[in-house]
């Protein structure tokens, strides 16, 4: 029973990757999402003599049917195989993510020695009264329709982002009980970050990366709020800055700085 996205075509978004110098940089979308939002950045960090992977996540991209087949570990595995893969091809990898991409950035921080990393939004803590009905909701609905609202300071912005119309619900499931998983591991995130969080933001409360920012174990970090931007930071009205303090913070903490332009 429930909700059936049968009628909606297929997304068949791909990955991006742009080939440039030794140092590589891997880009995590977010939630439902696909790798649309996150090419901005890859297209300003590749200017700038990065190589960068923008990857797909396990059933995402694609159909909501193929992400209903998908959960949390099933992320993960796609964000750890696409760290390794930019390894094989860099000599040092940097990670930034959106939201739940901000989480998988955290979740492989925690796991291996990142030489730093940006969270855009991560979801370290997801916060909706409706998240208590699930458990019911789930017996009877599969599927639930995403409203057309969106909380982008810069309304053209959305020609950027590119996702499901439909949530599969066990993936929302999936989702809680991942930010769980990155929690108990911010403690072993040693590694320089940036951590950013959009005032208008309206999918992810603050309290997330204000959390983040308290139990991450680095002994540098930064919490930097922007004014004007909803959750989308990578396609929002301060993306610009958003952009300019990732790569300084990348650069800044490169072995291969004399690859990197200064700005």
């Amino acid at each position: 029973m429930g909700l059936r996205p049968h009628k909606v075509p297929p997304l068949n978004y791909p990955p991006f990757f742009h080939q440039r110098g030794p140092v590589g940089c891997l880009l995590i979308h977010g939630f439902t999402g696909c790798p649309a939002e996150m090419e901005l950045l890859g297209q300003y960090l590749a200017e700038r003599n990065m190589t960068v992977s923008g990857i797909r996540l396990a059933g995402h991209g694609t159909h909501p049917d193929e992400m209903a087949k998908t959960g949390w570990r099933d992320w993960a595995e796609s964000a750890e195989k696409g760290y390794e893969d930019l390894k094989s091809k860099c000599e040092e990898v940097f990670v930034a993510g959106l939201s739940m991409g901000g989480a998988l950035t955290l979740y492989l921080a925690a796991r291996h020695e990142l030489p730093a990393a940006a969270s855009f939004a991560g979801a370290a803590i997801v916060s909706d009264w409706r998240l208590k009905l699930l458990p019911l909701a789930r017996k009877f609905i599969r599927f639930v329709p995403k409203g057309e609202d969106n909380d982008l300071y810069d309304k053209e912005a959305i020609k950027h982002i590119v996702c499901y119309e439909y949530v599969p619900l066990d993936c929302v499931i999936s989702l809680v009980e991942f930010t769980s998983v990155v929690r108990e591991g911010l403690p072993s995130v040693k590694c320089p970050i940036i951590i950013m969080h959009g005032l208008q933001d309206k999918t992810l409360p603050q309290a997330s990366s204000q959390y983040i920012y308290e139990h991450v174990g680095s002994a540098e970090k930064e919490l930097l709020w922007l004014e004007k931007s909803g959750h989308g930071i990578p396609v929002d009205h301060m993306k610009d800055l958003a952009f300019e303090r990732t790569y300084a913070l990348f650069r800044r903490h490169s072995r291969l700085q004399s690859t990197l332009p200064e700005k």
